[in-house]
């Protein structure tokens, strides 16, 4: 049976898909849009950063997923997933503040 997730997770997922189809992608997009961040840091990585321009409140993303609100942690896209794990492993310096 599937877990009904919470709207705001519905629209933050959909708005991290339309980052792109690769890492190097979602990294050139959150560059145009200025969302720089921390590595190892999931409430002000560029990916949480960009979340909390689109969405609000204040969201944690995680090498696989991310969350916003309640006790549900959702997963991240494919492309969003290998970008977490480029840039906390020393990828993408540009995004780096």
């Amino acid at each position: 049976m599937a877990t009904k997730r919470h709207p705001v997770h519905l629209r933050a997922w959909w708005a991290l898909h339309a980052l792109g189809a690769t890492a190097d992608d979602v990294a050139q997009k959150l560059l145009q849009l200025g969302c720089l961040g921390f590595r190892g840091h999931d409430e002000f990585c560029p990916l949480a950063m960009y979340l909390r321009r689109k969405i609000g409140g204040l969201p944690r993303v995680r090498k696989d997923s991310f969350h916003i609100v309640g006790p549900q942690e959702c997963e991240l896209p494919i492309p969003c997933r290998r970008f977490v794990r480029r840039f906390d492993a020393g990828g993408f310096a540009f995004l780096q503040r």
